[in-house]
């Protein structure tokens, strides 16, 4: 049987890649019991420690709720009662700030190749329903605003694919300087319609390869689309 520390374990990643909502309630002590492996009372006692460290509300004659709330975009845990090293928010808020475009470009080319080959392998049905719905949205855009705004959710939803909380993290730290004027200035220059063409079919490709399976295709296609923005908007 799954002993406690990893049902606890399983049950706040669920909650903190947000596969259970802030205000949802979780599936039933039966349901979780059969699904992950473990005794009932086992279940139970996880959920007891979740409700002590705010994760859950404990709510009487029915499932608990999910309390945790993802605060600016952010996936912060709510603070243990027994830390004793604090997360030094100021400074990681700072190098967010005082990060370039194309610093943030080449961080992506970095890291999103790799995210969208695990978004193959660990996607769920929710997620792959999240993916297509953002792309349909990109496609269907009708200005640049709407582009950019999906276009960040697209990319969002395929890090919340991976189910990795660090790497959905770092998606959320991106996207603030996806919303600095100089980050927008740039992307209005350098989008034009026959680029915008061109991202779509990329995109496209990205889900496509995701939807199959198919790691080294998407890593291969992401590499390709932010290999595009990097030379339109750095040319």
């Amino acid at each position: 049987m799954v002993s406690y520390v990893k049902v606890k374990e399983q049950m706040i990643s669920r909650i903190t890649d947000q596969t259970w909502v802030a205000g949802s309630k979780i599936p039933s002590e039966r349901s979780l019991a059969n699904e992950i492996g473990a005794s009932r009372n086992t279940i139970r006692k996880a959920i007891k420690a979740l409700a002590v460290d705010s994760y859950l509300q404990i709510v009487e004659n029915s499932r608990p709720i999910v309390a945790f709330k993802q605060e600016s975009g952010f996936a912060e845990r709510p603070a243990q009662r027994d830390d004793t090293v604090k997360p030094n928010t100021e400074l990681s808020e700072q190098y967010i700030l005082d990060s370039s475009p194309l610093e943030v470009l080449e961080s992506r080319l970095v890291i999103e190749p790799e995210v969208a080959a695990l978004a193959t392998l660990r996607a769920r049905k929710e997620n792959i329903e999240e993916i297509k719905a953002a792309l349909d949205q990109t496609l269907s855009a009708k200005n640049l605003a709407d582009f950019e705004y999906w276009d960040g959710h697209l990319h969002g939803a395929i890090f919340r694919a991976t189910r990795n909380t660090a790497l959905i993290g770092h998606y959320h730290a991106l996207n603030q300087i996806r919303n600095q004027a100089s980050w927008i200035e740039l992307k209005r220059k350098s989008v034009t319609e026959e680029r915008r063409k061109l991202y779509d079919q990329q995109h496209t490709a990205i889900v496509d390869a995701i939807i199959q399976r198919l790691p080294n295709d998407a890593k291969l296609a992401m590499k390709a689309h932010l290999e595009s923005v990097r030379n339109a908007m750095m040319p």
